[in-house]
């Protein structure tokens, strides 16, 4: 798969958003328990999710190396979006370590409301080669 060109930011109040590729047939079928289980197994510390809230949201707020990344799981539409936020590699790290446990055959693009144009989200490449494509 070829990789994404590196995307210019908007770092005034831009969001990313990364949902199932629906176009070639891809699907999520989690929900918002494996999610948060997920996230937990992958980066264990106290209270990193946050409830369900009542409009279907689920709001992760991690600290990965000192670092703090929010990001959140529309469980209805089933997308993550997360806003423009330093480091930026982080959600992004973060999403696809999950997709790669919960969806790895799963076809994913991400894209960000500044840009709209829809880029792959490679699974099966490791984690840094992925953000490779990614602008920092």
């Amino acid at each position: 798969m070829s990789r994404a060109p590196a995307v210019e930011r908007n770092t005034v109040g831009g969001s990313y958003y990364i949902c199932p590729d629906e176009g070639r047939g891809g699907a999520w079928t989690f929900g918002p328990e494996q999610v948060a289980h997920t996230v937990q197994a992958l980066w264990p510390q106290p209270q990193p999710v946050g409830p369900l809230r009542s409009d279907g949201v689920v709001d992760f707020d991690l600290r990965i190396g000192g670092l703090r990344c929010s990001i959140s799981y529309f469980t209805d539409r089933r997308f993550f979006t997360f806003r423009d936020q330093e480091p930026l590699e982080l959600p992004f790290r973060v999403v696809h370590g999950v997709l790669t446990v919960l969806a790895p055959g799963v076809p994913a693009v991400w894209t960000a409301d500044f840009d709209g144009t829809m880029y792959p989200v490679d699974l099966s490449v490791g984690v840094e080669e992925f953000l490779s494509g990614v602008h920092a």
